[in-house]
């Protein structure tokens, strides 16, 4: 559970970037 929670919040953090750039 907890590796799945961290995966979600890296692909959170790279749609971010995205959207920054």
């Amino acid at each position: 559970m907890e590796i799945i929670l961290k995966i979600m919040l890296k692909k959170k953090e790279s749609l971010k970037i995205n959207k920054k750039k």
